[in-house]
């Protein structure tokens, strides 16, 4: 495969050197494992996907960027692939290798006992939750007594059940006036 990148022939039908694509680090491409509760394969391979059209990655480019991010079991996985031939027949077989599975149950009782720690930022425990949240299917409305009730301070608490914010955006939004260097990013939610 590696070879193939080097050889490939970047000229267009008609003899005309094309213009290099896009190169971007393997870095944006997020790490994918079996088991990832927040990133399933689907959701992983329109991610690459979405990176492979704004790079204009070609499907040896694809499965040489998406390679080198698979770990733990997927990685195994991979190593042991007997033979692929295209994009389409990888993206098939990893999909039916490692199926979407969310234990609901098992997510909920994770939302319920998510709460902010101490040592990261409010920012931080936002998408986190968030994630989390996605991940049940809880939105809008419903999401934001459960954002709140993971605040330790119940200060902060009461402040933000008094904003009655009817969406996580409009919550994260009044957070987002608070950043400032005199305000602290536990202030969270008292902007005037």
């Amino acid at each position: 495969m590696i070879q193939q990148l080097l050889n490939r022939d970047a000229r267009n039908q008609h003899g005309n050197l094309l213009p290099p694509q896009i190169t971007v680090h393997a870095d944006c491409i997020p790490e994918f494992s079996s088991g990832h509760l927040q990133l399933s394969a689907f959701k992983w391979l329109e991610q690459v996907e979405q990176l492979a059209e704004i790079n204009r990655w070609d499907d040896i480019t694809k499965i040489y960027h998406m390679q080198s991010r698979l770990t733990g079991v997927a990685k195994s996985w991979y190593d042991n692939l007997q033979s692929w031939d295209t994009w389409d027949q990888w993206k098939k077989m990893i999909i039916k290798t490692f199926p979407e599975f969310n234990d609901y149950a098992s997510t909920l009782k994770k939302i319920i006992f998510r709460v902010k720690s101490s040592n990261e930022t409010m920012t931080q425990y936002y998408f986190a939750k968030m994630q989390l949240l996605g991940a049940c299917d809880i939105k809008g409305k419903n999401a934001v007594p459960l954002l709140i009730d993971g605040l330790r301070d119940t200060t902060l608490q009461i402040g933000a059940r008094a904003g009655r914010f009817q969406t996580p955006e409009a919550l994260c939004s009044f957070h987002a006036c608070m950043i400032s260097p005199r305000v602290s990013e536990n202030s969270f939610f008292f902007c005037v």
